[in-house]
């Protein structure tokens, strides 16, 4: 079986469109957010991690390699997937989940995990099963922009509740976390401190490998043709035709500038559609001038190592 891939980042960066680009090639066979307690099938994948953002180790990962062995080898787990079923409906699903795990399996389909979740667990992914890494990066005020929009908090108790975790990654921080675990604050500060966070260990990424492929959601937005063709080479995939049109398809000008909006259901067809090179700067006129000071200051020095002045 070809190297399986697996594509994170933070959540609101950009992955999931990133991902239907990149599953336009007809070697991958898609895995969406297998280890996103929210999204749980037990079928996929038979574990649940309990924190948003889990941190797996050979410390703790006899708790979740079985499973995570299934989920990458196309091995449904049908009683699971039976065992979690409480409809019709959610049965029929079972039988089209073991169908097309069986197809990918038998027709030697290439794994392609997409999932933020997963950040995380990056580490853990490459070594146990030799995956290609894509880690994709988000300007801090488009980020934080997006959450505010969606109201979207983050669990800190969950970083707290993973000591290794903190050991490892996040020992600089944990004074903070701590802190915002205790009383809840501002979306807006919620969000600078959450991608220090996740930038931060991203950065640490950066530093250990250099075989895993990091790049930025706003370059690939500029030049989507070039750029998705540059991941497509590294990852040994062919850019047919096809490919182009389906990205022309998706980023093309005349789309809606806006993918982040409250009458836009999360990971849709609509969400995925858009004019990629206006989407980069939607944040400017989400935020004011206060706000945009106020967040680079929050978010550096970790923001200086992606992003320069005239980023902003």
């Amino acid at each position: 079986m070809n190297r399986p891939i697996l594509l994170t980042g933070s959540h609101r960066s950009g992955t999931t469109w990133a991902a239907n680009m990149l599953a336009a090639s007809p070697d991958l066979a898609f895995i969406m957010e297998p280890f996103n307690d929210a999204n749980n099938r037990p079928g996929i994948f038979n574990a649940n991690f309990g924190h948003f953002f889990p941190y797996v180790t050979d410390e703790n990962e006899h708790l979740y390699l079985a499973a995570a062995e299934k989920t990458i080898g196309f091995k449904y787990d049908t009683l699971a997937g039976i065992r979690a079923s409480g409809s019709v409906r959610e049965l029929a699903r079972v039988v089209r989940d073991l169908f097309q795990s069986s197809q990918n399996r038998r027709q030697g389909k290439r794994p392609f995990v997409k999932d933020p979740n997963a950040l995380f667990l990056a580490e853990w992914l490459a070594s146990r099963f030799d995956m290609d890494v894509i880690v994709l990066i988000r300007h801090p005020a488009a980020f934080i922009s997006s959450l505010r929009i969606l109201n979207w908090g983050f669990p800190f108790s969950s970083l707290l509740e993973q000591p290794l975790l903190i050991r490892d990654y996040l020992s600089s921080y944990e004074n903070e976390i701590i802190t915002y675990a205790e009383k809840e604050h501002d979306i807006l500060d919620q969000g600078i401190l959450v991608w220090k966070i996740l930038h931060h260990v991203i950065a640490e990424y950066q530093k250990n490998y250099d075989d895993w492929v990091f790049v930025r959601h706003e370059d690939l937005s500029a030049d989507p043709e070039s750029e998705f063709q540059k991941l497509y080479n590294k990852l040994g995939l062919e850019f047919s035709e096809d490919v182009r049109g389906h990205l022309k398809k998706y980023t093309a000008s005349g789309n809606r500038s806006d993918s982040t909006s409250v009458d836009v259901a999360l990971n849709s067809r609509e969400s995925i559609t858009r004019d990629s090179k206006k989407n980069i700067w939607n944040w400017k006129q989400r935020l004011t001038s206060e706000e945009i000071t106020h967040i680079r200051k929050g978010v550096e020095p970790v923001a200086s190592i992606f992003y320069s002045d005239s980023d902003w």
